[in-house]
């Protein structure tokens, strides 16, 4: 039997295109499924957190810094003397993180630790003159466009724009989560100068290698 009608295939390049857009286990028929906006938030979150580590090495490359310690010494300063724990609590770090971005501002001379005054148990962090003028000269941690933009919008949105983040927040249930998307880069420099192990010598002594 001949057959005299052909049933027209599927462009082969839009399956493709498809497929790759919505994902395997999607549903082909809408565009507007809940799945379609899980994958646009979460691509919306890693090119916020991928900006955020791209700006924290131009930020170190320009002044010394990187956004996690800029945040961190803007605080110190502002406060002109703090602890650990109310810094903490102020940046929304968690301790471990926080002793690494302090021990390196310290070495860079920008703060000092000092036994409080009024209760010598308490190890007070200040800014040193030369941190100081470090705020003083440094740029926005805030990366340049997105201050730039957000001072061009009507209060309006920009109220919009801050709910909608916190609604993100709340939905995460991330209240108690520390903004580790921020530190990505302090944390990967923090665990390098900390995860050096002894080496033995031929002479059978245990040495550390320096980062």
């Amino acid at each position: 039997m001949k057959v005299t009608s052909k049933t027209a295939l599927p462009d082969l390049t839009s399956v493709q295109s498809q497929v790759t857009d919505r994902g395997l286990n999607s549903p082909a028929d809408s565009s507007t499924d809940a799945s379609t906006y899980d994958r646009r938030v979460l691509r919306a979150l890693r090119r916020i957190v991928r900006a955020i580590d791209l700006y924290s090495s131009e930020l170190k490359a320009r002044c010394g810094l990187t956004v996690p310690q800029l945040i961190c010494l803007s605080a110190i300063v502002r406060e002109k003397e703090i602890t650990s724990v109310g810094l903490a609590v102020q940046v929304h770090l968690s301790p471990s993180t926080l002793v690494g971005i302090i021990d390196r501002l310290e070495k860079a001379g920008l703060v000092h630790r000092e036994r409080s005054t009024v209760d010598r148990r308490q190890v007070m962090i200040k800014a040193t003159d030369s941190g100081v003028e470090a705020i003083r000269k440094a740029p926005s941690p805030l990366q340049d466009n997105l201050a730039n933009g957000l001072a061009g919008l009507p209060p309006k949105e920009l109220s919009t724009i801050a709910l909608s983040l916190e609604k993100i927040v709340e939905l995460m249930e991330a209240d108690e989560i520390k903004v580790a998307p921020l530190l990505t880069l302090e944390r990967k420099s923090y665990a390098a100068t900390t995860s050096a192990k002894p080496k033995r010598t031929g002479s059978g002594k245990t040495t550390r290698k320096s980062i």
